[in-house]
């Protein structure tokens, strides 16, 4: 398994996979040692149906791809634990990611047979989803778009480098 540390907005954070680096991916990569905010560990061939049985889906989002799941399982410790799902189709997660309570440790398991565009949609997702997670800590928010409205209806574009 390689491990590859990428750095964006000043919060670094590690992708742990076999998985070929993507290429949205490549310019934010950095050598230097980092103190990561997170960690993902990509897991290939998994029952991810196997993995759902059991906990109560809370429920599904988005109406058009990719979809997202949000479930609950048992509480552990007295604090319910929570997966996230994602897929590129309606029908059920290929995918979940199991998000660790301090944030820094985290998993996405990877369906058998996904092909290239599933696995990176997964990955990527489950890699926004932590950076969103832990860039309050750091005092960035993680715009997922080039442009915003706001509740006025003024729109705001954002221009330049990504990160």
């Amino acid at each position: 398994m390689v491990s590859r540390t990428y750095k964006v907005a000043d919060i670094a954070f590690r992708i742990k996979t076999d998985l070929p680096e993507p290429k949205a991916y490549k310019p934010f990569a950095t050598e230097e040692p980092a103190d990561c905010a997170f960690t993902l560990e990509v897991v290939e061939g998994c029952d991810v149906e196997g993995m759902l049985a059991g906990l109560e889906k809370v429920g599904r989002f988005n109406e058009e791809a990719p979809y997202i799941w949000i479930y609950r399982g048992d509480a552990e410790n007295g604090t319910d634990t929570y997966r996230v799902g994602f897929s590129l189709s309606p029908q059920r997660p290929y995918s979940l990611l199991e998000m660790s309570m301090d944030g820094l440790e985290n998993r996405v398991y990877l369906a058998s047979g996904l092909d290239v565009r599933e696995m990176e949609n997964s990955v990527g997702n489950a890699v926004m989803l932590l950076y969103a997670r832990v860039g309050a800590d750091h005092d960035t928010m993680l715009i997922h778009s080039s442009t915003v409205v706001d509740s006025e209806g003024c729109g705001y574009a954002f221009l330049g480098k990504s990160g």
